[in-house]
Protein backbone atom coordinates (compact mmCIF):
# COMPACT_ATOMS: atom_id res chain seq x y z
CA UNK A 1 0.00 0.00 0.00
CA UNK A 2 1.43 3.02 -0.69
CA UNK A 3 0.63 6.70 0.88
CA UNK A 4 1.93 9.84 -0.53
CA UNK A 5 4.54 7.69 -2.51
CA UNK A 6 5.99 6.15 0.57
CA UNK A 7 5.30 2.64 1.03
CA UNK A 8 3.48 1.96 4.29
CA UNK A 9 4.48 -1.45 4.75
CA UNK A 10 8.09 -0.46 4.71
CA UNK A 11 7.39 1.93 7.70
CA UNK A 12 10.07 4.27 6.79
CA UNK A 13 9.39 7.83 5.43
CA UNK A 14 12.73 7.14 3.02
CA UNK A 15 11.31 4.20 0.99
CA UNK A 16 9.34 5.01 -2.06
CA UNK A 17 8.24 2.52 -4.58
CA UNK A 18 10.22 2.39 -7.28
CA UNK A 19 9.77 0.10 -10.40
CA UNK A 20 7.39 -2.02 -8.16
CA UNK A 21 9.68 -2.17 -5.05
CA UNK A 22 10.48 -0.22 -1.93
CA UNK A 23 13.97 1.58 -2.61
CA UNK A 24 15.65 4.29 -0.51
CA UNK A 25 15.34 7.43 -1.48
CA UNK A 26 16.41 10.56 0.37
CA UNK A 27 16.14 13.09 -2.18
CA UNK A 28 12.98 12.34 -2.80
CA UNK A 29 12.35 12.83 1.23
CA UNK A 30 14.02 16.04 1.26
CA UNK A 31 11.70 17.03 -2.06
CA UNK A 32 9.06 16.21 -0.17
CA UNK A 33 9.26 17.70 3.40
CA UNK A 34 12.10 20.24 3.12
CA UNK A 35 11.88 22.00 -0.34
CA UNK A 36 14.24 19.92 -1.39
CA UNK A 37 17.45 21.36 0.70
CA UNK A 38 19.64 19.29 2.66
CA UNK A 39 19.25 19.77 6.32
CA UNK A 40 22.43 20.66 8.23
CA UNK A 41 22.43 17.80 11.16
CA UNK A 42 20.75 14.86 10.82
CA UNK A 43 20.51 12.57 13.88
CA UNK A 44 19.96 8.59 13.73
CA UNK A 45 18.20 6.53 16.67
CA UNK A 46 18.82 3.44 16.37
CA UNK A 47 16.03 1.95 18.90
CA UNK A 48 15.68 -1.63 20.75
CA UNK A 49 13.18 -2.63 18.03
CA UNK A 50 16.21 -3.13 16.07
CA UNK A 51 17.27 -6.33 18.17
CA UNK A 52 14.55 -6.76 20.40
CA UNK A 53 14.63 -10.69 20.24
CA UNK A 54 18.18 -10.97 20.28
CA UNK A 55 20.17 -13.06 22.56
CA UNK A 56 24.10 -14.01 22.90
CA UNK A 57 23.52 -16.58 20.37
CA UNK A 58 23.00 -14.45 17.67
CA UNK A 59 23.49 -10.75 18.73
CA UNK A 60 26.82 -10.33 16.94
CA UNK A 61 24.45 -11.08 13.53
CA UNK A 62 21.64 -9.14 14.79
CA UNK A 63 23.88 -6.21 14.78
CA UNK A 64 25.73 -7.07 11.63
CA UNK A 65 22.23 -6.81 9.94
CA UNK A 66 21.16 -3.20 11.76
CA UNK A 67 24.62 -1.93 10.76
CA UNK A 68 24.40 -2.80 7.28
CA UNK A 69 21.17 -0.61 6.84
CA UNK A 70 22.24 2.02 8.84
CA UNK A 71 25.55 1.95 6.83
CA UNK A 72 23.23 2.36 3.26
CA UNK A 73 21.27 5.09 5.58
CA UNK A 74 23.91 6.71 5.70
CA UNK A 75 25.56 6.23 2.29
CA UNK A 76 21.70 7.72 1.03
CA UNK A 77 22.29 10.78 3.21
CA UNK A 78 25.54 11.68 2.11
CA UNK A 79 24.46 11.68 -1.75
CA UNK A 80 21.89 14.12 -0.85
CA UNK A 81 23.59 16.11 2.13
CA UNK A 82 27.11 15.76 1.70
CA UNK A 83 27.70 18.32 4.08
CA UNK A 84 25.36 17.66 6.66
CA UNK A 85 26.33 16.42 10.15
CA UNK A 86 25.16 13.41 10.75
CA UNK A 87 24.81 12.12 14.72
CA UNK A 88 24.17 8.13 15.35
CA UNK A 89 22.30 7.98 18.85
CA UNK A 90 23.53 4.85 20.55
CA UNK A 91 20.62 2.42 21.95
CA UNK A 92 19.00 3.98 24.86
CA UNK A 93 19.22 1.78 27.68
CA UNK A 94 15.88 0.14 29.14
CA UNK A 95 13.62 0.89 32.39
CA UNK A 96 15.52 0.49 35.60
CA UNK A 97 12.84 -2.27 36.60
CA UNK A 98 11.54 -5.46 35.46
CA UNK A 99 8.55 -4.66 36.50
CA UNK A 100 8.54 -2.25 33.40
CA UNK A 101 8.83 -5.29 31.01
CA UNK A 102 6.25 -7.70 32.48
CA UNK A 103 4.03 -4.57 31.78
CA UNK A 104 4.78 -4.01 28.21
CA UNK A 105 5.57 -7.49 27.24
CA UNK A 106 4.69 -10.19 29.81
CA UNK A 107 7.03 -13.32 29.84
CA UNK A 108 8.65 -12.10 26.13
CA UNK A 109 11.46 -10.25 26.95
CA UNK A 110 13.16 -10.12 30.45
CA UNK A 111 14.92 -6.49 31.22
CA UNK A 112 18.12 -8.09 31.81
CA UNK A 113 18.56 -9.87 28.32
CA UNK A 114 17.63 -7.21 26.60
CA UNK A 115 20.27 -4.47 29.15
CA UNK A 116 22.82 -7.11 27.51
CA UNK A 117 21.85 -6.63 23.75
CA UNK A 118 21.41 -2.89 24.76
CA UNK A 119 25.65 -2.75 26.00
CA UNK A 120 27.18 -5.01 23.23
CA UNK A 121 25.16 -2.72 20.46
CA UNK A 122 26.11 0.25 22.33
CA UNK A 123 29.90 -1.46 22.45
CA UNK A 124 29.47 -2.14 18.75
CA UNK A 125 28.24 1.76 17.86
CA UNK A 126 30.96 3.14 19.90
CA UNK A 127 33.60 0.88 17.79
CA UNK A 128 31.89 1.45 14.46
CA UNK A 129 30.93 4.55 14.22
CA UNK A 130 33.49 6.83 17.00
CA UNK A 131 36.00 8.84 16.06
CA UNK A 132 34.56 9.45 12.40
CA UNK A 133 33.81 12.81 13.26
CA UNK A 134 36.38 14.05 10.02
CA UNK A 135 33.45 12.34 7.79
CA UNK A 136 31.21 14.24 9.88
CA UNK A 137 29.65 11.56 11.47
CA UNK A 138 29.47 11.30 14.87
CA UNK A 139 27.76 9.88 18.44
CA UNK A 140 25.73 11.86 20.21
CA UNK A 141 25.55 9.99 24.01
CA UNK A 142 21.65 10.69 24.65
CA UNK A 143 21.88 7.72 26.71
CA UNK A 144 23.61 8.89 29.32
CA UNK A 145 21.26 11.79 30.04
CA UNK A 146 18.40 9.23 30.43
CA UNK A 147 17.36 8.84 33.67
CA UNK A 148 16.26 5.18 33.55
CA UNK A 149 14.09 5.14 36.83
CA UNK A 150 12.47 8.83 36.83
CA UNK A 151 12.80 9.23 33.02
CA UNK A 152 10.16 6.09 32.29
CA UNK A 153 6.36 6.17 32.83
CA UNK A 154 5.00 5.14 36.20
CA UNK A 155 1.49 3.31 36.86
CA UNK A 156 -0.05 3.42 40.02
CA UNK A 157 -0.65 -0.39 41.46
CA UNK A 158 -0.70 -2.37 44.99
CA UNK A 159 2.53 -3.10 46.42
CA UNK A 160 1.30 -6.81 46.05
CA UNK A 161 -1.93 -8.59 46.06
CA UNK A 162 -3.12 -8.09 49.81
CA UNK A 163 -1.65 -4.22 49.87
CA UNK A 164 -4.09 -1.91 50.70
CA UNK A 165 -1.46 0.80 49.74
CA UNK A 166 -0.69 1.57 46.15
CA UNK A 167 3.22 2.05 45.08
CA UNK A 168 4.23 3.28 41.88
CA UNK A 169 5.69 0.76 39.42
CA UNK A 170 7.42 1.23 35.95
CA UNK A 171 4.99 0.51 32.92
CA UNK A 172 6.90 0.73 29.76
CA UNK A 173 10.09 -1.01 29.32
CA UNK A 174 12.01 0.87 26.57
CA UNK A 175 10.15 4.02 26.06
CA UNK A 176 10.50 7.16 27.83
CA UNK A 177 8.25 9.45 29.77
CA UNK A 178 7.82 13.02 28.16
CA UNK A 179 10.31 13.81 30.99
CA UNK A 180 12.95 11.11 29.53
CA UNK A 181 12.61 11.93 26.14
CA UNK A 182 13.52 16.05 27.34
CA UNK A 183 16.53 14.50 28.92
CA UNK A 184 17.66 12.90 25.78
CA UNK A 185 16.56 15.80 24.00
CA UNK A 186 19.17 17.95 26.18
CA UNK A 187 21.69 15.46 24.77
CA UNK A 188 20.75 16.48 21.56
CA UNK A 189 20.58 20.21 21.81
CA UNK A 190 24.18 19.94 23.25
CA UNK A 191 25.43 17.50 20.61
CA UNK A 192 24.50 19.77 18.08
CA UNK A 193 25.68 22.76 19.47
CA UNK A 194 29.12 21.52 19.89
CA UNK A 195 29.17 20.56 15.95
CA UNK A 196 27.82 23.44 14.56
CA UNK A 197 30.44 25.40 16.51
CA UNK A 198 33.02 23.86 14.67
CA UNK A 199 30.93 25.62 11.28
Amino acid sequence: MEIDGRVRRGRSPFLFEIDGEPRLDFQRYLDANNGGQPPDVITILLVGNENFTATEADVEARIDTMFGYLDQLIAAIRVAASDAQIGVVPMTPPAASQDAFAASYGTAQTRWQHRRTQHRTTEREYETYGGREAEGVSLVPAFVALDTVHGYPTVSAPADVHAQVEIARMSSGLHPSPGGYYQMGDAFYCWTKSRLALQ
